[in-house]
């Protein structure tokens, strides 16, 4: 469901008074794949098309909840792959939960992985995943045991007041071990703009409760803009960082 005239077909302009504009997937087994399953018959999937995700706005009524635009992922298993998230909005309120994860927010013990499959053709020449122009915090992951991994993305013109890219954080009250897991490989990461941490903030919330791990890996990190520190990393995280340019 797309079209990278990012026009005509897709996920396109809902609202939700929640979250999950988009899709919203609640303990389940969720497979967003914008590549081809297949070369024999049947064939299923396009591999010359994404799947789409533009324009869709959380929280409508400005309660406060109501984040994960796009994608509110919530106890489940997800395989994304050949996927463009643009334009998707949060809510203004400053209430804890309504201003994260216009693209995606993975919680309650998420098992989330946006890729692409190596054997496919994709819909775009380089990388295969497509995330740009959502405002406040494109990726919020939050409680363990969540762990989230993303690779073969571009994250260009995401614009946030906390962070522009990824918040990683515990949360009170949930005690299920330790995480939230983070694995960030092989993106390209540009001209995103924050008016305060750069690219990853996290928090502890339950000091000492659950130890979040997160591995930066083969990224390219470039003229971004931003007031405070690029990583913000707190107690009770292990933060691996291997391989990467980070520039200007």
């Amino acid at each position: 469901s797309g079209h990278s005239d990012s026009v005509s077909a897709g996920f396109i302009n809902n609202k939700s008074t929640n979250g999950g504009a988009g899709i919203y997937a609640l303990s389940s087994d969720l497979i967003i794949n914008g590549q081809q399953e297949s070369l024999e018959s049947p064939v299923y999937g396009d591999f010359s098309e994404p799947v789409l995700f533009k324009g869709n706005r959380s929280d409508t009524d400005d309660n406060g909840i109501g984040a994960g635009a796009a994608l509110n992922i919530v106890a489940s298993t997800a395989v994304i792959q050949g996927i463009w998230i643009d334009d998707n909005k949060a809510t203004l309120s400053s209430l804890e939960e309504s201003n994260r994860g216009s693209a995606l927010y993975a919680h309650f013990g998420s098992i989330v992985t946006i890729s692409r499959d190596e054997t496919q053709v994709c819909w775009r020449e380089g990388l295969c995943n497509l995330i740009t122009n959502n405002v406040h915090v494109p990726i919020y992951v939050q409680r363990p045991p969540t762990n989230v991994s993303i690779s073969d993305t571009e994250f260009t013109l995401n614009t946030a007041d906390q962070t522009a890219l990824i918040w990683v954080r515990n949360a009170v009250g949930f005690d299920n071990g330790d995480g939230p897991f983070l694995t960030f490989e092989n993106n390209l990461v540009h001209n995103n703009i924050s008016t305060s941490v750069g690219l990853l903030k996290t928090d502890s919330a339950n000091t000492h409760c659950c130890h979040i791990e997160i591995n930066i890996n083969n990224n390219t990190i470039s003229n971004n803009q931003f007031v405070s520190e690029i990583f913000d990393i707190n107690d009770d995280v292990t933060f691996n960082m291997h391989s990467n340019i980070v520039y200007e």
